[in-house]
């Protein structure tokens, strides 16, 4: 996944969430990764939570693969070259279309995004950028694990968001997800307000 070398286009989602599909060429293929990221920005990490996340679109058609099944091969030919774009297209209308609805689903009622957007507009007079960078800096302090990162505010929205499991949908893995979503919305507040650093790419549960 390089957004350097490849081709990276925006498609416009609902708000607030950005969508994006990035075209990587390689000897022998085209890979095809699709990112949902409330943040308006491209995200690195595969999987990740409702907030943002990222997918192979080859692996959403044919699950876990050996590599050369995971691109759209071609030999470099005009119509090599075309035949594996129809795939690429066919598979997005098939594949990469659903998994987008999917997360677009949960920005509304019933659904632990929509309860942390919630949570978001009650406190957002309290969500500055000086808070961000007062997490950012306990993220680095506990080596980017966030299953050691403490703050008032993200175990605040992390303790919303387990209290609003018995009332939304939410499968068992969400459920273990939600340090990682409390911190993808506290990036977004961030990002709305002041122009700042996304989460690091090596933060971990």
């Amino acid at each position: 996944m390089n957004t350097r070398r490849g081709y990276l286009y925006v498609r416009p989602g609902p708000s607030p969430i950005s969508q994006f599909i990035l075209f990587n060429n390689h000897k022998g293929g085209l890979s095809v990764f699709i990112c949902s990221s409330i943040t308006g920005r491209w995200s690195e990490e595969l999987g990740g939570t409702a907030a943002k996340s990222t997918a192979q679109l080859s692996y959403l058609k044919n699950g876990p693969s050996p590599s050369e099944r995971l691109l759209y091969a071609h030999s470099g030919t005009r119509d090599s070259v075309q035949k594996a774009l129809d795939a690429i297209f066919m598979d997005y209308e098939a594949y990469g279309n659903p998994w987008f609805r999917g997360i677009e689903a949960r920005t509304k009622p019933g659904h632990l995004l929509y309860e942390g957007l919630q949570w978001l507009d009650r406190y957002a007079d309290r969500l500055t950028p000086v808070i961000w960078e007062e997490i950012e800096s306990k993220l680095k302090e506990v080596q980017f694990k966030i299953s050691r990162l403490e703050h008032p505010l993200f175990d605040a929205l992390k303790k919303h968001l387990q209290d609003s499991y018995d009332h939304v949908a939410s499968s068992k893995e969400e459920r273990q997800s939600v340090p990682k979503l409390a911190l993808h919305l506290l990036e977004y507040a961030a990002l709305a307000s002041a122009p700042l650093k996304s989460v690091p790419s090596q933060a971990s549960s």
